[in-house]
């Protein structure tokens, strides 16, 4: 099963009848560690041709990230569950233990996003039947004014994106457990 299906479970069927996501076409995107996977369904039903993932996940940001932070800070670094906390945190993060802001930093990273973004749009293709896109992830924030840019559409974060997948997925065994009882 596809990682994002669990994003796109807690976001839709949470907050939707399944009625009106039977006429809902979409595209969920999951901010992974290693990956950045996408799902592109027509209700329920997944259009496994538009859906796919490519590398290009938060560990090659975050590697980015560390080295342009070493350079500013004139210090190796290599703490990726700082710059991760800190991502979350308004790109503010405690680094020995002084407060050290790296908003200014984020624009130099985003051509780690951009290749891989670029891989969701070639194989979504045109978006003009895309209803909603969504994302999810740890770094769905990090990644969404890149994402929005190429797709040239709002994306939805939801606020607890970073747990998405494994509410989904909790979810929907839930309910096949409770069916098959």
């Amino acid at each position: 099963m596809p990682q994002p299906t669990g994003g796109f479970i807690e976001y839709f069927v949470s907050g939707s009848t399944l009625e009106s996501l039977n006429n809902i076409r979409s595209l969920t995107i999951d901010v992974g560690y290693f990956t950045l996977d996408w799902l592109t369904c027509r209700g329920l039903k997944m259009q496994e041709e538009r859906s796919g993932s490519t590398p290009g996940g938060m560990s090659l940001v975050l590697d980015r990230l560390c080295e342009l932070v070493s350079v500013d800070r004139k210090a190796h670094f290599t703490n990726h569950g700082i710059l991760d906390e800190g991502i979350r945190n308004n790109y503010k993060a405690r680094i020995q233990g002084k407060e050290y802001d790296f908003s200014h930093l984020i624009d130099k990273m985003q051509s780690q996003i951009l290749s891989a973004v670029q891989s969701i749009a070639r194989s979504v293709g045109a978006l003009d039947d895309i209803d909603v896109v969504v994302m999810v992830g740890g770094g769905a924030s990090c990644y969404q004014p890149v994402v929005e840019k190429v797709l040239n559409r709002e994306v939805i974060v939801p606020d607890a994106s970073l747990y998405a997948n494994v509410k989904g997925f909790y979810r929907a065994g839930k309910q096949r457990l409770n069916q098959t009882n």
